[in-house]
């Protein structure tokens, strides 16, 4: 009988091990940053010459002594206005570790990283200041020669508030091979935790006439002016001051709430790391291709307490407003993600554009995943 237990014993443990050899890794590899110096932690002492004293000399601010820190891996001033290092409490005067970097204007770092076209390269970092800023990656044909740059939008930032800039840049140019990093900023602007990398895992379905579907790359907003100042007063985006919406938010259009929530696959959000919320109704930016006899479809995923739907808005070659395509409400159940599909048939001459505009009825609904695409008609 004592035999029996350790052999019991013993097909148990074979088992478990077994499973644990199948079974798929919890976590997944973090992709390597391309960015040699993220934290800004390693930093070399520079002495006022060279083109430190020339750009003393046309007015950038260095700091008030003659040997300054600058990070390991500057490279050249680039119309810099203000080039300093700061030292403090993570989370306050840094983001984290013991040195981020204030400036303003513009200048080189030095990393040169591999890229080939098609490659979407991600850019994360950490900013507070008072302005805008952008970190511009430059394409290189390998041999020294700079080909072409992608340029993102400036990110916004206020004073007292750290708060994640990100970048998604898709590589266009046949000929680049390397790439290397400039910044940009319009007012003194500090920064930290730079990360760059290489998306492994697309986030939209290469078939779908709109980007961003997932709701995963977001953008720097504040309700202190303009747009979002006048919308608070009737929307509520989640906090007050500096926001995160996604990059094809557009603006409401009667909703009490639009906020982006982040979380756990298959419960609070249904993929990725992120998802929109929503009561009311709003319109998402970017205008897709359509023409006569075309046919529309959408899908998404959504969970709420009420019912969803996306009115399709059509347009012709002038920006005109042609017609809107109104479905029906899809009922949604609570805690628990619904595909919902849509389909619109195109029947104007004139039409060429189509842009959407989700409706909740005033529900308060969370949805992610949104694909739109044309019916194959040899189907």
């Amino acid at each position: 009988m004592r035999n029996g237990r350790f052999m019991l014993l013993a097909l148990l443990l074979a088992c478990g091990a077994a499973y644990a050899q199948d079974a798929p890794s919890a976590t997944a590899a973090k992709p390597a940053n391309l960015f040699s110096n993220g934290g800004l932690e390693d930093v070399r002492r520079e002495v006022i010459g060279g083109q430190f004293q020339a750009a003393l000399k046309a007015g950038c601010d260095l700091g008030k002594s003659l040997i300054i820190n600058v990070p390991k891996n500057f490279d050249q001033f680039c119309g810099t206005k203000k080039l300093i290092m700061v030292t403090g409490e993570p989370g306050k005067e840094v983001h984290g570790g013991k040195y981020a970097l204030t400036f303003n204007g513009s200048f080189y770092f030095n990393d040169r990283f591999p890229v080939k076209l098609g490659d979407v390269v991600l850019v994360t970092y950490y900013a507070k200041g008072s302005g805008n800023s952008r970190l511009i990656i430059h394409l290189g044909d390998g041999n020294g020669n700079l080909i072409g740059a992608m340029v993102p939008g400036s990110e916004l930032s206020e004073d007292d508030e750290w708060a994640v800039v990100e970048h998604r840049l898709v590589v266009d140019n046949p000929k680049a091979l390397e790439a290397w990093v400039r910044t940009e900023a319009n007012g003194d602007i500090t920064i930290d935790d730079i990360e760059i990398t290489l998306e492994e895992t697309p986030l939209d379905n290469p078939v779908s006439l709109i980007t961003n579907g997932g709701f995963e790359i977001l953008r720097n907003c504040t309700t202190k002016t303009g747009y979002y100042q006048q919308a608070a007063e009737d929307t509520d985006f989640g906090k007050q001051g500096l926001i995160r919406m996604p990059v094809n938010f557009q603006m409401t259009c009667g909703a009490p709430r639009v906020t982006v929530v982040e979380g756990e696959p298959g419960k609070e959000v249904y993929g990725g790391k992120r998802a929109l919320q929503f009561q009311g109704s709003f319109y998402l930016s970017g205008r897709c291709p359509i023409k006569d006899g075309d046919v529309v479809l959408a899908k998404y995923y959504a969970k709420g307490t009420g019912a969803v739907r996306i009115i399709l808005h059509t347009f012709d070659q002038n920006g005109a407003a042609i017609d809107q395509l109104v479905v029906n409400p899809v009922p949604l159940k609570e805690g628990e993600w619904v595909q919902v599909s849509h389909r619109y048939e195109i029947k104007a001459a004139n039409a060429v554009a189509a842009q959407l505009r989700f409706d909740s009825a005033n529900t308060l609904v969370t949805i992610d995943n949104l694909t739109v695409t044309l019916e194959d008609k040899a189907q």
